[in-house]
């Protein structure tokens, strides 16, 4: 769940140490302790702080981008794994995004798409994915980071429908206008005057927007959600533009795991201006899987018999 300034403030109490101080002593921390035990902890709390929208001031003022960035070439696979991390859970932002590829993110990147760590390749995968800009599209399709995705083995993704591939992003951009909140607001029985008066549009429609992009790109027609989380950091305006952004970023069983945003911004608006709106994570069952679950639970489910 992400925080407010206002939730920080009720949590941290009057005498209480501070979120930006908290996250000094943390990066103070991770540089001065000579335990590898203990720097793996630390990041492992930066990288979760990195998660939530609130702390990336933060995060930036206190250099811990650089941190992730620097521990990056680590001969240490945890500490690999924590600084990927909170580079991913970082990127989605537009600031947060410019800096790391201003402090060549994509050449400290690059090495660990050779890792045996699944979780570290899967990351880097969708790190890379959010750094691509007009200007980073030449870097990203480098021989060496192509070469690397198409013929790096991943064991636990083989699992995967033969159409749906580790790193698939589909986007859908549009603006959301009065009408498509009235009309929502009518299908749905949501008559909040917060929508149809307030000028803010549904959470719910966004979602719908996010299943869009799921069900007809990627992973494409046939899927069904399993299980979703949803987190609103800030409201969506009508009349913003909103991109939606969904990436498959593995697999467990047989569930594809995709990672998604929706990103708003006034219309006509630079892309500073930008804000999180929605981002989530789901789990989604394609449709011949969907159906052998339904035969394996017919078979286990015993038959009612008439009394």
């Amino acid at each position: 769940m992400f925080s407010s300034k206002e939730r920080l403030r009720k949590r941290t109490g009057e005498f209480g140490v501070g979120r930006c101080d908290y996250l000094e002593q943390l990066a103070r921390e991770f540089q001065q302790s000579d335990s590898r035990e203990a720097k793996r902890q630390v990041l492992a709390n930066l990288a979760n702080f990195a998660y939530d929208p609130i702390n990336y001031h933060f995060l930036r003022l206190h250099r811990v981008i650089d941190l992730f960035l620097d521990t990056l070439s680590e001969d240490d696979e945890p500490l690999c794994e924590f600084a990927v991390g909170g580079i991913c859970n970082l990127c989605v932002d537009p600031v947060n995004q410019e800096y790391i590829l201003q402090h060549d993110g994509i050449k400290r990147l690059e090495p660990l798409l050779k890792s045996q760590n699944q979780e570290i390749v899967c990351n880097t995968i969708t790190t890379l994915i959010y750094l691509k800009t007009p200007s980073s599209l030449i870097d990203l399709q480098s021989l060496q980071i192509m070469a690397l995705l198409r013929f790096r083995p991943i064991p636990a993704f083989r699992s995967f429908c033969s159409a749906v591939q580790i790193g698939q992003k589909g986007l859908l951009t549009r603006e959301v206008t009065q009408a498509d909140v009235e009309i929502f607001s009518e299908v749905s029985g949501d008559l909040n005057p917060v929508h149809r008066e307030g000028g803010v549009v549904h959470g719910a429609f966004l979602n719908s927007l996010v299943s869009c992009v799921m069900g007809t790109q990627v992973p494409g027609p046939g899927c069904m959600v399993h299980s979703q989380s949803l987190r609103y950091p800030n409201p969506c305006p009508v009349g913003h533009i909103v991109e939606v952004s969904v990436v498959v970023t593995g697999a467990k069983m047989d569930l594809v795991k995709c990672r998604y945003s929706v990103m708003a911004r006034p219309k006509d608006a630079p892309l500073s201006e930008t804000v999180l709106v929605l981002s989530g994570e789901a789990n989604l069952i394609m449709a011949q899987d969907q159906q052998k679950r339904v035969k394996r639970k017919k078979r286990k489910t015993p038959h009612l018999t008439e009394l």
